[in-house]
């Protein structure tokens, strides 16, 4: 991730790879909107500058005969091509950064055992995961029903006759009308598909996630008025009545894979799948801090300090209303600041009259310690995940929110923990 491999492709391996890249950064997840006036840190790479000049997510660059050069811009996943497979993985280890997203997708912990995340494998259960949590949020909001045609001998006349057929009945002594009407229920393209993959995670080999299978099982059998996935029901597209359902309905199809969610390339079959991380390491780091800090709130924030011209400034964090203001940094740190990184971090500090700030960043060295400066009245601390392979996450997350809390007790009165 956001830094250049060189790898052996095919001419017609890096032509689709090309093609990829252009159309992922047309999609809206992998293009967060800058408003003009408006200075976020959600999309810094590691120089620090936002990438969103660039044209394409994948860029793939010719060297010599069949060498390329790729780079891959702040995602994370597998790119299925004609003949081969790249994988890419995220600028920490996989197990800390697998640790970070899950608990973006879900604030509570399911259990407090220690998992081995040591592949790329573990994407997949992820997903999984937040497709289960996406289809609940959609069965709790009510599952959307639509009106179908059904033909049916009924007792009593309803919707419109069929004269033909009622009249055969009557000749062979039934006392049955043959209508054709309109059924109102959920058993549409959508949820079928939202079901199929709740029960297909249910049963999956490859999760290990004994309280996600449950979750999902108890949606498939919540979901019970939706019938078997029908033929062409992976093809369906939500439509402004059925536009709450793009989420679950674009993870559901991931999920799916075979069934209709795969990328294919050519006559070679394998899975797509790439993740923006920015957003997800941020969200990652505030759950982290909501858990570990409270009672202090801590949320996202946005605050406009001029309406003429129009400029307002969204930090990743923000204390008891602007006490602190935070920065979080998908970055790999070194020993020395980051000038840009300074900037933002007292920008933020400035526009909500913070009485400190804060950057949360990642180390993959255990050397690399916390520092901090003093910008004349503002002092500034920077915290480092110290995302290494051979540390578990879950000790490293508390060492993190106990160096966080000590940090933040001296502004808000909170009693530090062990």
């Amino acid at each position: 991730e956001s830094e250049p491999k060189v790898v052996e492709l095919t001419v017609e391996q890096a032509d689709v790879l090309r093609k990829l890249g252009v159309e992922l950064k047309g999609n809206v997840a992998f293009s967060p909107a800058t408003d003009i006036g408006t200075l976020s840190g959600d999309t810094d790479g590691d120089s620090g500058v936002k990438e969103q000049s660039e044209s394409s997510v994948i860029t793939c660059t010719h060297i010599r005969d069949n060498k390329y050069q790729v780079r891959v811009a702040n995602v994370v996943g597998a790119v299925a091509l004609p003949g081969v497979s790249l994988h890419i993985e995220p600028k920490i280890h996989i197990s800390h950064f697998a640790h970070l997203a899950k608990r973006a997708v879900s604030r509570h912990r399911s259990s407090s055992e220690r998992v081995s995340v040591d592949s790329l494998d573990t994407f997949w259960e992820l997903v999984a995961t937040w497709c289960v949590t996406a289809v609940e949020k959609i069965y709790r909001a009510g599952l959307l029903a639509d009106y179908r045609e059904e033909t049916d001998d009924l007792s009593v006349v309803r919707g419109r006759v069929n004269v033909r057929r009622t009249a055969e009945k009557f000749v062979y002594g039934q006392m049955a009308v043959n209508c054709t009407f309109d059924e109102l229920d959920v058993d549409n393209s959508l949820n079928r598909v939202l079901r199929r993959a709740m029960s297909y995670v249910s049963s999956a080999s490859w999760s290990q996630d004994v309280e996600l299978k449950k979750r999902a099982s108890r949606m498939d059998r919540a979901m019970e008025g939706v019938g078997i996935l029908q033929y062409g029901d992976v093809a369906v597209k939500t439509d402004r009545r059925s536009r709450h359902y793009a989420e679950a309905l674009d993870l559901s199809l991931r999920v799916l894979g075979p069934v209709g969610a795969n990328v294919f390339a050519g006559a070679g079959v394998g899975r797509t799948f790439l993740i923006p991380t920015p957003g997800l390491m941020e969200e990652g780091l505030r759950a982290v801090l909501i858990d570990g800090l409270f009672p202090v709130e801590v949320k996202s924030g946005k605050k406009v300090l001029s309406q003429s011209p129009f400029f307002s400034v969204n930090p990743d964090l923000v204390l008891n209303g602007g006490v602190i203001t935070g920065d979080v940094k998908y970055k790999i740190a070194s020993r020395e600041w980051v000038r840009s990184d300074v900037s933002q971090a007292a920008l933020f500090a400035t526009g909500y009259r913070a009485s400190a700030a804060l950057i949360a960043t990642f180390s993959r060295e255990p050397h690399v310690a916390d520092s901090e400066m003093q910008l004349g009245n503002l002092l500034l601390k920077r915290f480092v995940w110290c995302a290494d392979e051979e540390l578990d996450p879950a000790d490293v997350e508390a060492d993190f929110v106990d160096r966080t809390r000590k940090f933040v007790s001296r502004y808000v009165g909170l009693t530090a923990v062990a």
